[in-house]
């Protein structure tokens, strides 16, 4: 049997690239925000955690948008069975796979969006419990 490819259009280069971008000016922008200010004292400790939040609002709403793109190409994915679905734009020439086994899309795709929720919920308590133990003292 003879392989299906897709071939790359310019409009999934296009939309590659903006993608690299938004990635690069969320990793700057996490990296600028977190790392401009160290606890020296307790009374420091607060503004730490004030300046930390932005940084922590952005990694949820970056797992939340990643877990949402997950969901719509990987149900798009069971729907269609085979990848890349009709009307997806790639970038580069893609090799066409067919679905086989749908029991283990699904399970890796709870899995990941179990993992996602599980950081959001991690760095969100981590920050909660600092932030209480900074208002006792």
């Amino acid at each position: 049997m003879k392989e299906k490819y897709i071939e790359g259009t310019r409009e999934g280069k296009r939309a590659f690239v903006v993608f690299l971008i938004v990635i690069a000016a969320f990793v700057l922008l996490v990296y600028f925000l977190g790392s401009n200010t160290e606890a020296k004292d307790l009374g420091d400790l607060k503004a730490v955690l004030i300046n930390h939040l932005p940084v922590l609002l952005a990694n949820t709403v970056f797992y939340i948008v990643l877990g949402w793109l997950i969901v719509k190409y990987s149900l798009s994915y069971l729907k269609h069975g085979f990848w890349p679905p009709p009307g997806l734009p790639v970038p580069f020439r893609t090799r066409v796979s067919y679905l086989k086994h749908p029991a283990i899309v699904k399970l890796f795709v709870l899995m990941v969006l179990l993992l996602f929720l599980l950081n959001i919920a991690i760095n969100w308590y981590a920050w909660l419990s600092v932030y209480k133990q900074s208002q006792v003292i």
